[in-house]
């Protein structure tokens, strides 16, 4: 009898420390993205601090950069930096300080590359880069653009923005391998009408998210590549978002 009670004491002792050692993610606060027919269509009405936000876009990747720097301005009036990780090395810092991000904010980080990395390593620095800046307390936004992910290393991510209220926004393309998502949002930015290269059109819809089962609705968006300037279109965009569970 004192064996299974002092086993018992021991299991309930264990399951304690457990729990004490468990960190519970933060209820990290919900921002503007700064687009108000944008905002009516994502579920929480705005970007959740401490969240992945993935950006797949079916056109150029620099309009989903551009977005995603458009959102990052908001998030950047609380404390904290912009880490860029930038493997392909076409990150133009102009356009975030176009976008109204002052450069004093932006961390450029560039994984080494040369004749005798591979692309899998280039991946491995860029993965590791991505992790240790959603964890660091100084950072407010990530800005990536991944081209190999595992769902593990994404499950890491997720865990660790939850705890520490980064930010992190993954830009990639249709052509891409998919990713399994622990996004709390995907957002699908398709080509619209439109013929100025400089300013083109897009389509922006929630293909997926966390917290709503079914998404309906669309806005439209010019995005201005040069001055990084994101507009709506207020009499072609249909914000509407109808939500019919929770997951």
């Amino acid at each position: 009898m004192s064996l299974t009670v002092s086993r018992n004491a021991v299991i309930r002792s264990l399951r304690q420390r457990l729990l004490t050692t468990q960190q519970t993610p933060k209820a990290w606060p919900v921002v503007s993205s700064g687009l108000l027919q944008l905002d009516q269509l994502l579920p929480q009405g705005g970007i959740r601090a401490g969240s992945i936000v993935e950006c797949v876009s079916s056109a150029d990747g620099l309009s989903a950069a551009v977005l995603a720097l458009q959102c990052i301005r908001q998030l950047l009036k609380y404390p904290g930096a912009l880490v860029v990780i930038d493997s392909s090395r076409e990150f133009n810092c102009a356009a975030a300080a176009a976008t109204g991000i002052s450069l004093n904010r932006l961390l450029l980080i560039r994984p080494s590359i040369s004749q005798y990395h591979s692309l899998q390593a280039t991946c491995s620095h860029s993965l590791w880069a991505l992790e240790q800046t959603a964890r660091c307390p100084g950072v407010r936004a990530v800005l990536c653009r991944p081209d190999q992910v595992s769902c593990t290393a994404l499950r890491r991510l997720q865990l660790a923005v939850e705890v520490s209220g980064v930010t992190v926004f993954l830009v990639r393309s249709e052509s891409c391998p998919a990713l399994t998502s622990w996004a709390d949002v995907r957002l699908q930015l398709d080509s619209a009408w439109g013929t100025n290269p400089i300013a083109p059109m897009i389509t922006a819809r929630v293909a997926y998210s966390r917290h709503v089962v079914e998404h309906h609705g669309a806005v439209r968006l010019e995005v201005d590549h040069e001055t990084g300037v994101v507009s709506e279109i207020p009499e072609l965009a249909h914000p509407a978002t109808a939500c019919s569970g929770i997951r």
